[in-house]
């Protein structure tokens, strides 16, 4: 009998990974596949069902085990940007003493370990299943899987209504698309005419369309109820009973804080920005198409933090109090900068930072109830560290600058740059591109829409609402992977 295709699921330690290994393996039975668990403890299960979960008919891996028994540090070598992202989000979310007890090295070393002991273990593995890459666990089975050729389903939510992305490294991505642009350059004819109507329906609505992932994004809400839900309540006594339970489980958790503890500090961060919100927004200049008509300024959107799109993509530019300071001193005396507060963020920094950001030369301080795109629009361009803002900035024809890795990095009008002192060459090299006219955006679109694929990811569904489109996926990997 042909031994069944193995599949690693990748789930980090809360209760939607958790729900998402239960259901997932299911199916994956069901399908005729192998399903390895792979998770960063129990916690999520208790969040989720309040006690271990029992996978059925299939093999289950905890970091919080490995790392119990594991005593042969200094003898793996690992990249030191597999933690950099786990580092970057507790001293986010718990400060500098919470990152400066932890022993980042051992902590590289024992996630690197502990991934190349369930692929020695489990040998011949078919494909890993997980969110694009956005911490130490993922980003080791993603170094582990392009090493040993294994596919790293990394599913994100698109641009696209109703469409995900996969198959598009954070690192590697850009590069890709920009090979399928090409192609599609050197063949346009090979492109069906329902495919350049759709490019041109994307491109002409682009100024209002807002991505499924904004549409119902519970930080984007400034109500109270979006912190004080059963949700949060069931996750918060998940969270005591494992402390209580598993303290085995817990003392060896070692890319979290306490579950108790993040719990309410989580809790406590979140009512807090909603206390703030109101008030917030009298630290926000205002600015109108005058100003704008008779300024030349550039744009920068401050993203949402912590998350993978800069602590992975961008991770040596992820301060961005820092960057906007450099990039104001840089800039010509007669240039400014217009920073654009994101909806999902407003009201986590304190009031010192939005008044340092104001008192910087040059800048402009506005608030998320702007429209970007128009701002975009009459803007020199956009610079940024990885944010859409840029992906629908280049639509706009717009020249952008970004500072770290993200899909659309090698469009014809955008470049990564490494240093402010770069800005004014970056962006006189883009100018001449589009006095050329030769960038053609519906093709570059059709080019990212190959590397997505119908469905939506829903957190909090089950199996984030991924089963099928997973199925698909797996479905249509070529036969000797």
């Amino acid at each position: 009998m042909r031994n069944k295709k193995k599949v690693i699921i990748c789930a980090l330690g809360d209760y939607y990974w958790a729900n998402y290994a239960e259901k997932m393996s299911i199916a994956l039975i069901d399908n005729g596949y192998q399903p390895v668990i792979v998770s960063e403890s129990r916690l999520g299960e208790y969040q989720n069902g309040f006690s271990r979960a029992e996978y059925k008919n299939c093999q289950v891996y905890y970091l919080s085990d490995f790392s119990e028994q594991y005593t042969s540090y200094g003898n793996v070598s690992f990249d030191k940007k597999v933690v950099f992202s786990d580092f970057i989000r507790l001293r986010t979310l718990g400060g500098a003493k919470l990152v400066g007890a932890k022993r980042w090295d051992e902590i590289g070393e024992l996630v690197t370990a502990f991934v190349d002991f369930v692929f020695d273990e489990e040998q011949e593995i078919y494909a890993v299943l997980h969110e694009a890459v956005s911490t130490s666990l993922s980003y080791a089975f993603y170094s582990k899987c392009t090493k040993q050729n294994v596919p790293y389903m990394g599913f994100l939510t698109s641009k696209f209504p109703d469409r995900f992305e996969h198959d598009l490294p954070f690192d590697t991505g850009a590069e890709l698309i920009r090979k399928e642009y090409n192609r599609l350059l050197s063949d346009p004819l090979s492109v069906d005419k329902s495919e350049y109507q759709w490019a041109d329906e994307y491109i002409n609505n682009i100024v209002n369309f807002i991505p499924d992932y904004m549409k119902k994004n519970v930080l984007n809400s400034s109500s109270f109820l979006s912190v004080l839900n059963i949700k949060n309540l069931k996750a918060f006594i998940g969270s005591l009973l494992y402390s209580i339970v598993e303290r085995s489980d817990k003392s060896h958790q070692i890319l979290r804080e306490g579950a108790v503890l993040a719990k309410f500090r989580s809790f406590s961060r979140n009512l807090l920005r909603r206390l703030r919100m109101k008030s917030a927004l009298y630290n926000f200049d205002s600015i109108d198409n005058d100003w704008m008509g008779r300024s030349i300024f550039y744009v920068f959107p401050i993203h949402y933090q912590p998350e993978g799109s800069t602590s992975v993509g961008s991770p040596f530019f992820e301060d961005q109090l820092m960057l906007i300071r450099n990039i104001a001193f840089s800039l010509d005396k007669d240039e400014y900068l217009v920073v654009k507060e994101h909806v999902s963020n407003y009201g986590y920094f304190a009031a010192t930072i939005y008044e340092e950001i104001k008192s910087l030369p040059g800048v402009k301080l506005i608030g998320p109830e702007h429209n970007i795109k128009n701002i975009v629009m009459k803007s020199k361009g956009v610079i940024t560290l990885t944010s859409t803002v840029g992906f629908e900035a280049v639509l706009l024809e717009k020249p952008v600058i970004v500072f770290g890795d993200v899909f659309y990095n090698k469009h014809p009008l955008c470049r990564k740059i490494n240093s402010v002192f770069e800005i004014g060459d970056a962006f006189s090299e883009i100018e001449k591109v589009i006095r050329s006219g030769e960038v053609d955006n519906r093709l570059y679109l059709l080019a990212y829409k190959s590397f997505t694929s119908s469905g939506r990811v829903i957190y909090g569904a089950d199996c984030l609402n991924m089963s099928a489109s997973t199925l698909n996926y797996l479905k249509d990997l070529p036969c000797d992977t």
